[in-house]
């Protein structure tokens, strides 16, 4: 029969050997860069060329909405959203710090792609969603005005993407997750086209001007070519 010290070292054996287990794992990655202090590039040429390279990426990307289930809805709209957001900074700053308005809409997309990330199946989140676009569609809309007054290719964009936002009331289930892709599609058409107009400015660095070539030598005379009389 086992003595009473030897009971007593088993079980303090046992009872440690997960705590080592434990302490070996791998620790959990970093959450991802909040929407609302991720940092920025701090030049305009860098900001226009990155604002154009993720919206191309996200009008590529936006053809896999609405997928084949709600899963998959929530997952690629949340994704896109998130790159929404941060192409909305990029295309607002260096005055995002200090609008409150904005960040409060950003703050709506953020709160939107937390939901589709975290939220069970069975609960909704057309709510939250159409929070999220209806941001969007204004802090477009204040861009636009405030940037690019008078684009009326901008603008007529603008006004179909509140239009398809609004129509978002007007749905449930299956078909808002039709019409919520529609509208993010509008969202990221949009900010494309603001983000050439952008890229339009930017003015085109001029060539380096090529060496002088120094003088050469006069040319010896060439043999005549005329025929002979």
């Amino acid at each position: 029969m086992m003595s009473r010290p030897l009971i007593t070292a088993a079980l303090m054996a046992a009872l440690a050997a997960p705590l080592a287990c434990t302490s070996t794992q791998t620790p959990p990655p970093p959450p991802p860069a909040d929407l609302l202090s991720a940092e920025l590039p701090t030049d305009a040429e860098t900001r226009i060329r990155d604002l154009s390279i993720l919206v191309a990426q996200l009008a590529s990307q936006s053809d896999q909405l609405p997928g084949a289930n709600e899963a998959e809805y929530r997952a690629r709209l949340a994704d896109g959203l998130e790159g929404l957001g941060q192409a909305l900074r990029l295309a607002q700053s260096p005055r995002f710090k200090e609008d409150g308005a904005f960040r409060v809409r950003i703050a709506a997309i953020r709160d939107a792609v937390r939901q589709l990330r975290e939220a069970p199946t069975e609960q909704s989140v057309e709510k939250s969603t159409t929070a999220a676009l209806l941001a969007a569609n204004n802090a477009i809309a204040q861009i636009a005005s405030d940037r690019l007054r008078g684009d009326t290719d901008v603008q007529q964009q603008v006004e179909a993407l509140g239009d398809a936002v609004r129509g978002l009331d007007n749905e449930r289930g299956a078909l808002y997750r039709i019409a919520a892709s529609d509208a993010y599609r509008q969202a990221v058409q949009t900010l494309q086209t603001i983000s050439e107009r952008f890229a339009a400015r930017v003015p085109t660095p001029a060539p380096a001007a090529e060496p002088s070539a120094e003088p050469s030598a006069e040319p010896s005379a060439e043999p005549s070519v005329e025929p002979a009389e």
